[in-house]
């Protein structure tokens, strides 16, 4: 025969469940909120890097349809010949009225969220074309038009040396960001 708890026990042993019930409970939905807001940071993780791979995509491209479309390495080439000829160029001031490098500037605290190697392209990428902007505001300056053939030509043949490497790695980049 089974042996009858007292009533007392009984409600007991029921006060003590429902207290272990109850942080039980309070874990479970702990831990399912914990799990959500991993699930929710990684879905908006997932969403910036989308979003800024497309706006990268986008601003890269353009910045190389400039280089191509305005012929910035053919026409520093003729100069660098014309300037072995002994035949001087003189520059105008190089005068833009776009805001270049927008996506970088406003996200550069972000580019750690690329895999390493795109955030390492990205930043060699963008360092060039700062680089190059800043050369090319310096061959329109009267000072550097007033140099001498011999003291110019390192520049110009820097500038296409630098294009050159920006438009190939520029390309490579677009594609690694498409995939």
């Amino acid at each position: 025969m089974t042996e009858q708890v007292p009533p007392e026990t009984l409600l007991d042993i029921l006060r003590e469940f429902s207290s272990a019930a109850v942080i039980v409970a309070a874990i479970i939905a702990a831990l399912a909120a914990y799990i959500l807001k991993i699930h929710e940071d990684r879905s908006r993780k997932r969403h910036k890097l989308a979003s800024l791979k497309s706006a990268f995509y986008g601003e890269i491209s353009a910045i190389l349809s400039t280089i191509e479309e305005n012929n910035y390495i053919r026409d520093y080439r003729y100069v660098t010949m014309a300037f072995q000829r002994g035949d001087d160029v003189k520059f105008p001031p190089h005068v833009s009225t776009g805001e270049f490098f927008s996506v970088y500037k406003n996200n550069v605290s972000d580019i750690g969220i690329f895999p390493v190697k795109m955030a390492y392209d990205l930043t060699n990428l963008y360092t060039r074309f700062f680089s190059v902007e800043e050369y090319l505001r310096t061959v329109g300056l009267p000072e550097w038009n007033a140099l001498s053939i011999e003291r110019k030509r390192p520049t110009v043949q820097y500038i296409v040396k630098q294009l050159q490497i920006i438009q190939k790695d520029a390309r490579v980049l677009l594609k690694y960001i498409n995939e």
